[in-house]
């Protein structure tokens, strides 16, 4: 008798990334570095009233990358 698992279509291992995926990723988070860096480097040659709002956007999107890259380094630790 023959279990379901050999009936399935096979599919490709799809559980390491590839190196295309790493370096696109790679590229994104260093733009948004980058960008970060503008928006503080703007906050400090802004006026007055702009300033927290530059800082707010800078701080903002440095929690979203950083929960990237850090949800990215604990899928890859957890592979093993």
């Amino acid at each position: 008798m023959t279990g379901i698992r050999s009936q399935l279509p096979q599919t490709p291992d799809t559980s390491t990334p590839s190196a295309g995926r790493r370096w696109a990723f790679i590229a994104l988070v260093g733009g948004e570095a980058l960008f970060i860096g503008y928006l503080i480097v703007e906050a400090f040659r802004a006026d007055g009233e702009w300033r927290p709002w530059y800082l707010l956007g800078a701080g903002g999107l440095s929690l979203m990358v950083g929960a990237l890259v850090w949800s990215r380094l604990r899928r890859n630790s957890a592979r093993g």
